[in-house]
Order: C-alpha cells, then structure tokens, then sequence
C-alpha cells in the first residue's frame, strides 16, 4: 500500500529471516538467527512491516503485531490487509487456528500503521456455515471499501479445504457494513459517558454516527483541550439525537455552527442512552447518502 500521509510504500508481510542481501521465507521450524547451526525454535507468524521512499531500497523489517495471553495458543496470524480511513488506519487480520485449520478474519485498528490494537477479539468476519464454500478459510481482498450510498462493500476470498489438500477450490464473496460502523460503543438504560482526546474542529460542524433505539439519546458537548466545558456548546446545551443515521447535526439550543471554537482543539463529551455510537466528524454538510 501507499502511505497518504508519508507517501511511502509500505509492505505488510511475515518476518523474514534476513542473511545478507537474500531473506528466506519462514517455515514451520526454523534455524534461530545468531544462533548454532541446528538450533531450532516453534514457527508462530507474526506482522512485520516495511517502508521505501522509491520501491526499490526497503527499511528492516519491524515486528508491528504479534499475539498475546489474550491469545490462544494455537492461534497465528496469517495475514493482514491494511488502508487508510479517516484519520486513523484500518486493518482485517486473519487469524489462523493451527489446531482446526481455520483462518477467520479480525479487525485492528492504528494512529500511524506501527502501533497495532485490537481491542475485541471476535470475528470481524466470520467463517460461512458447515458445508458451505466459505466454511474454513476466508481472507479480505486487500483495498478499501467501496461506498454504495449508506454502507461499504466488501469483497472476500473463501474456501472449503485447508492446507494438505491437493486440490483446493476457492470462490469469491461480498458483504456490505453500514458507513463507519466497523465496532461501535454501546450502552443500554444506564448512561454511557466518554471524553474523547483532544481533536482538531477544522470544518465548521459536528455530526455523530449513531444508531439510537427508542427511547434512547445522544447529547454532545464540546469541551477545551484542557477538558473545561465551552460555554454554549456544552452537553447541557446540546439539544437531544435521537434515530439512527450516519450523519446526525449535532444542535446546541438550535445553532448547528461550532462559533469560536472552529478551528481550536477540542474535546468531546458524549452521553448516550439505548444506542450505539460509531463515530463522528467534522464537515460542512452532512454526507449524500442516497
């Protein structure tokens, strides 16, 4: 992939082992770098990463994703299919289950492409049914989305058989998420309540991603970046959301502009009750969505 930010090319891959200018491919066992000829360690795939200003001079490899005790032991990651989105980046991990030969996919999230969370473990993707053609393994095409109005389309690769098989059919598939709404927050009858970190209000207003059930509500204030309450714009003053939409006008007392504060960093209080909230922006208008 590309880099937006950096204009670098960047290449996610398994670590190599690197012996000069040649880097040999790893295998189930492997020689221990720096170590006796015959020294032997388990095989476990972690993400690795590299970066080149031209495409033809590359850094090291660097460990940017590995497993953890949140991790079962027979768990690896296969692959990764990162891309920019928004202000952050996006990646869907297929995770290997070495016990079962099973690979479904995951989703991880990153501020610069290095620093690599996964803060739920469940199958982002998960595998089709028993007897279906997407029912051991699946893999995420490596692009981004594409945007059909209010959801994204992805496309998938799928199989039915596993490593050891000779022949080894695989079909491809699709599947649609609503705009923005890779993972989510979500609170019931007790008030959910968070303080984002600071942010820049570059556009002049402010609209939520949310999915409010009845009688549910989302208010939000905006807050200095010393998290003092902005007169005018604070959660009291903000008139309630409710529905669900991709782009809710976020009003204080009637006034959709941020005023001042454009342009300042800010932070975000929210409260939501009976809802979920996927995310929020700041821009002029709310997005075509048809």
């Amino acid at each position: 992939m590309t880099d937006p930010v950096s204009g670098c090319y960047l290449a996610y891959t398994r670590r190599p082992f690197v012996t000069g200018a040649v880097s040999k491919p790893q295998y189930p066992e492997a020689e221990v770098p720096n170590e006796p000829l015959g020294s032997r360690m388990p095989y476990k795939r972690l993400i690795t990463r590299a970066s080149s200003a031209d495409f033809l001079s590359w850094s090291d490899f660097e460990n940017v994703l590995r497993m953890d005790e949140w991790d079962t032991p027979g768990t690896q990651f296969y692959s990764i299919s990162p891309f920019a989105y928004g202000n952050r980046y996006l990646a869907f991990v297929d995770l290997y289950d070495t016990e079962v030969e099973k690979i479904w996919v995951t989703l991880a999230s990153s501020p610069d492409g290095v620093r690599w969370l996964r803060p739920r473990r469940e199958a982002f993707l998960d595998l089709g049914p028993d007897g279906q053609w997407d029912d051991t393994w699946i893999n995420v095409t490596n692009n981004p989305p594409i945007r059909q109005g209010r959801h994204l389309r992805f496309w998938y690769m799928g199989r039915q058989s596993a490593h050891g098989r000779s022949h080894r059919i695989a079909a491809i598939g699709s599947f649609r998420l609503g705009v923005d709404r890779f993972a989510g927050l979500v609170a019931g009858r007790q008030t959910g309540q968070l303080v984002t970190e600071p942010v820049e209000a570059r556009q002049p207003r402010l609209f939520v991603n949310a999915r409010l059930n009845q009688p549910g509500t989302i208010r939000v204030g905006l807050r200095s970046a010393e998290a003092a309450p902005i007169a005018g714009r604070s959660l009291e003053d903000c008139d309630p959301i409710r529905g669900d939409a991709i782009d809710h006008p976020v009003r204080w007392r009637g006034e959709t502009r941020l005023g001042r504060v454009q342009g300042e960093r800010v932070r975000l209080h929210i409260e939501v009750t009976y809802g979920t909230l996927y995310a929020f922006r700041f821009g002029e208008a709310p997005r075509d969505v048809s």
